[in-house]
Parts: structure tokens; C-alpha cells; sequence
């Protein structure tokens, strides 16, 4: 059978997990400062993942339609038979919609080669 939709899936970032807990990236920032770390890092790692989430579905529509849902919503989301599963994250995150996926296909894609070894992550999406 011929998937119709693909599912993206991803998890928020740590900027964003960040912003949720504090509010404001100013008050995230200092909660990281304040604790020795480098809040660049949660920046750059927040804009790479974005940049490899907004080529993947660039990819993907023009080949496919398609729709983004969080890990947060995976054990309560009905995948139809006619989906393809497209997971943008870690390996966890991998093995952890697998677990949800009622025997679907799963795409794994690697958003940061440089910061994920990304052993069940074979694919990355193509900056433009």
C-alpha cells in the first residue's frame, strides 16, 4: 500500500523546553548562565534543528502532503494505515515512536550529524 500522508515527528528543543519552564528566552538564558552554561549553544542547537525541519518538509512536499505532531501527543494519536512515520530528532525519540506506531514505517532523520551519532538516524535532510 502506497502511504498518503507522512507524519513528522519531533520533540521540542532544549531552547524551547527552556522558554516553556521560564517564559521569556531572557529568563532562560539566565537560568543557563547562572548555572555556568553556555546559552549559545542551546541557540545554535535550537536554529540547526529548525533549519533540518523546515528543508525536511520542504522535501517532503513535493513528494508528499504531510503534518507535524509532537512527541507529547504519540500515545494518544491514531496513524492510519496509509501513513508514513518521519521522525526528526534523536534515537530515542526513534525507538519511543516506534513504540506507537502499530507496525507503520518509520523514516529516522538526523537533524545535527555533528551532535548526534544517530545510530537508528541513517538519513539527514538536504540544507538548501
Amino acid at each position: 500500500m502506497k502511504p498518503e500522508y507522512a507524519i513528522i515527528v519531533k520533540n521540542k528543543t532544549r531552547l524551547e523546553t527552556l522558554i516553556e519552564r521560564f517564559n521569556t528566552k531572557a529568563q532562560a538564558r539566565f537560568y543557563i548562565e547562572r548555572l555556568g552554561g553556555d546559552f549559545a549553544d542551546y541557540e545554535a542547537e535550537h536554529e540547526t534543528f529548525h533549519q533540518s525541519l523546515a528543508s525536511l518538509q520542504q522535501q517532503l512536499s513535493t513528494v508528499i502532503r504531510h503534518k507535524i505532531v509532537e512527541r507529547h501527543f504519540l500515545p494518544s494519536y491514531i496513524f492510519s494505515e496509509k501513513n508514513l512515520l518521519v521522525v526528526i530528532g534523536q534515537d530515542g525519540l526513534v525507538a519511543n515512536t516506534a513504540k506507537y506506531s502499530n507496525g507503520l514505517p518509520i523514516v529516522a532523520v538526523n537533524p545535527d550529524k555533528s551532535r548526534y551519532d544517530g545510530v537508528l538516524l541513517p538519513f539527514e535532510p538536504l540544507i538548501f
